[in-house]
């Protein structure tokens, strides 16, 4: 799934207790329990702007739906990746090399559609696409547009994008706002849609009933995840509704948690992976692994007991049918996997609390590390085993890109490198000061 770029950061302070050599952590015995453990909070990839509560929506008002994006895009051919090397936008595919395609420099957050062929990215707080054939780059969205949006506020700032991404398998964006004030960036203004081979930016979602967006296989769908809520509409901006609550995920902090939807592959239904709601104010609360169907139904496939939500953020497979989650043993922290049979795996043990996951490289396989946050492991499910995951470190933990081949693309000093899990890597491009890249495949 593509990331989304997210764009005011949250760093997670992480204290390292012990380093880990060559030799592979001693895994432990399985054990099999009938409710499990887990929960996390972690930043996702990319970075976000901190959120509050959304504000009451007046349910009078009238948001005027722009028509859906009608165009198609095909596959690309290998793997391409646009990212941002001193302040401008550079483009690597894969059997042909990098080559720079902007030279204003300031620019940052860049998202390149399913095609390959159009890059998106910010600079001077404007909206821009460039082709990947070259020429110069569009503005999509000025500051007068941003401006313009009303909000359910009387916060002043400076407004900004919170986020934007390609709709898949289209040219169409969808973005949204923060402002930035003296206290805090608030979130404003709702969702947005702009098609970058028509630039005519528009207003879907009125204020509050924006996320961080999730789309369904099919292209048809996307949910939205709040702090307390998963909506879903149609692509299109048609068809909103609220389709499930829970209850906030306390951070005891400004960072507001958002739970990652999986959708299931024929796209009539989504997965979730809930923490307790307050780890500190009732630890025996278990998490909750969901199961929520398009048709109404709701199901909960397992609990399980978790450390706190931001020691790390429970992850559930692609495929939908297990949970990756850290439990705390005393001082220590365990890396868990529970199932919908509620059965439970101690995957790793740590004496002390220096365990965390990078998420799932596909339903088999997932990346985690043990007492060096700079040296990560890979995992396989089925076999109980581990391997590394990199050739070289350190490897800065959130740079892990897993591709849909299986391969990894990250970030190492200041070098991007793609390599297969333990495998030989290679290197992109270097040096990259800032970590700021997606990719099209």
């Amino acid at each position: 799934m593509k990331r989304i770029v997210l764009i005011l950061s949250i760093l997670l302070v992480l204290s390292l207790a012990c380093s880990v050599g060559s030799t592979p952590p001693k895994l432990s015995d399985i054990d099999q329990v009938a409710t499990i453990v887990a929960a996390t909070m972690s930043v996702p990839n990319g970075i976000r702007a901190t959120e509050p509560p959304p504000p009451p929506i007046d349910e009078t008002a009238t948001v005027v739906i722009s028509p859906p994006p009608t165009e198609t895009v095909g596959e690309p051919t290998g793997v391409k990746v646009a990212y941002v090397r001193d302040e401008n936008i550079w483009l690597w595919e894969e059997g042909v090399g990098a080559r720079q395609l902007t030279n204003t420099g300031g620019v940052s957050n860049v998202q390149i559609s399913d095609d390959g062929r159009l890059i998106a990215f910010t600079e001077q707080i404007d909206l821009w696409v460039v082709s990947t054939d070259g020429g110069d780059p569009a503005q999509l969205v000025d500051q007068a547009y941003l401006a313009s949006v009303p909000h359910n506020s009387d916060v002043v700032g400076t407004p900004h994008f919170a986020s934007y991404e390609f709709i898949p398998g289209t040219h169409t964006l969808f973005f949204d706002l923060f402002m930035d004030t003296d206290s805090y960036p608030f979130s404003y203004g709702g969702l947005h849609r702009v098609n970058a081979d028509a630039p005519l930016p528009t207003q879907v979602l009125l204020e509050g009933q924006s996320g961080d967006r999730y789309y369904s296989p099919d292209k048809q769908w996307v949910a939205l995840s709040q702090p307390n809520h998963i909506a879903i509409m149609r692509v299109d901006g048609s068809d909103y509704r609220v389709f499930f609550d829970f209850d906030p995920i306390l951070t005891y902090s400004e960072y507001f948690f958002k739970p990652e939807v999986i959708w299931k592959s024929s796209s009539d239904g989504f997965y979730l992976a809930l923490p307790p709601p307050d780890f500190l104010g009732n630890p025996s609360e278990p998490g909750r692994f969901w199961y929520i169907g398009l048709d109404g139904r709701v199901a909960q496939l397992a609990v399980f007991l978790s450390g706190p939500v931001w020691d790390a953020i429970p992850r559930v497979s692609p495929d939908g049918t297990k949970v990756l989650y850290v439990k705390e043993v005393g001082e220590g922290r365990e890396i868990h996997i529970v199932d919908a049979s509620t059965a439970d795996t101690v995957f790793i043990a740590s004496a002390d609390d220096s365990v965390g996951i990078l998420g799932w490289a596909d339903s088999d396989h997932f990346g985690f590390w043990y007492g060096n946050i700079d040296k990560p492991w890979y995992a396989t499910v089925s076999e109980h085993s581990q391997q590394d995951l990199t050739d070289i470190y350190p490897t800065l933990e959130y740079s892990v890109y897993w591709l849909e081949d299986g391969r990894l693309i990250f970030k190492s000093q200041q070098e991007l490198r793609i390599s297969a899990p333990g495998g030989p890597s290679m290197v992109i491009d270097a040096p990259l000061i800032s970590l700021d890249f997606d990719v099209a495949e």
